[in-house]
């Protein structure tokens, strides 16, 4: 019997409705190996039922487990840290995921993916680890007063983005036109509509009080995880707890697609080394404190979550913010 207490956390509108059928193969296992757990569900933000709940106070140890996506992730961490800075002295929890979302970003930089069945067992590991996994000091990043585990975006990624959830909030008003398209189809609409269409915009990239980088940008993406936009390992040396950001810029369409054609997750890496074949190394840098400065206002992104546009960034790193129970058990 587990010794510490485990604590879920589910929005049951997420994955479109389908995370509380999920949760039953979830909880399943949970009983099949004797982990004693409490389920929260809740429809609002979540990020205020943790910092409620920690303040209420829990005992230590006790793992706060996230069911769902990136996402939902990011609200649960950021209701952690906010009571983090307002208790700094005050027990925190460690932090565990069972993903459920879309493209499960943080969960596939540690080896899990939101899948069970006859070949895959990576649901089943990821509720060990909540109470027998390994911890992970895990570093954070943060813009303004919001943090995020996973990564930051800028430029063609952020507006593709923000045009998906704009279609959607749309389609949404039609339930059988919404229930034919699906989520993939309006996400390549916008990846279709945007290649065609989005422009580069001048700006100008400071890194750890040096500047680096003044010219066109496209796109960039500033990643504490690996994968990015769930099958992508675009910034293969970004290590969550080095106590760095990984920054890649794209300065224009050909040098953006070619990263993204040739670094899927599951390609060798020499093969996903050929994504930036030719470039020096100012395209891709660590480091621990970012300012982003550009001509006009661009669209941004935190953990697949839009952000107000800015024409300035300033995006800091959090060292071993919080500890992750990641697995341990072989896949």
């Amino acid at each position: 019997m587990n010794k510490i207490k485990v604590i879920c956390f589910l929005n049951p509108l997420s994955c479109d409705g389908k995370s509380v059928d999920r949760w039953r193969e979830v909880e399943t296992i949970f009983k099949e190996l004797d982990i004693i757990y409490e389920l929260v569900s809740h429809k609002g933000d979540l990020s205020e039922k943790v910092f409620e709940i920690l303040k209420a106070g829990i005992p230590n140890p006790t793992t706060f487990v996230g069911v769902g996506g990136d996402g939902t992730h990011n609200a649960l961490i950021n209701g952690i840290m906010r009571f983090k800075e307002s208790c700094p002295d005050a027990y925190i929890p460690y932090y565990a995921i069972i993903p459920f979302g879309t493209g499960n970003n943080i969960a596939k930089s540690f080896g899990m993916s939101p899948m069970e069945n006859l070949i895959f067992n990576d649901i089943r590991r990821a509720v060990i680890s909540t109470v027998w996994g390994a911890d992970y000091k895990m570093d954070l990043g943060k813009i303004g007063s919001r943090y995020f585990a996973d990564g930051f975006a800028c430029g063609i990624d952020a507006n593709i983005l923000k045009g998906r959830d704009k279609d959607k909030s749309f389609l949404r008003k039609i339930p059988i036109l919404f229930w034919m398209v699906k989520g993939y189809l309006i996400y390549l609409w916008n990846v279709m509509k945007n290649l065609l269409g989005y422009r580069t915009t001048k700006g100008e990239i400071e890194i750890d009080g040096q500047n680096k980088y003044s010219d066109k940008i496209f796109n960039i993406i500033i990643n504490n995880t690996r994968i990015y936009a769930g099958e992508f390992d675009l910034t293969d040396t970004a290590y969550a707890n080095d106590g760095k950001l990984d920054i890649l810029i794209s300065k224009g369409r050909f040098n953006y697609l070619r990263r993204y054609l040739l670094s899927h997750r599951h390609f060798p890496r020499i093969i996903r080394k050929l994504g930036s074949y030719g470039e020096d190394s100012i395209y891709h840098i660590k480091g621990r404190t970012f300012k982003l400065k550009f001509e006009k206002p661009i669209p941004a992104q935190v953990d697949g979550e839009q952000i107000p546009d800015s024409n300035e960034f300033t995006i800091e790193t959090c060292p071993s913010a919080i500890t992750l129970k990641i697995p341990v058990e072989p896949a």
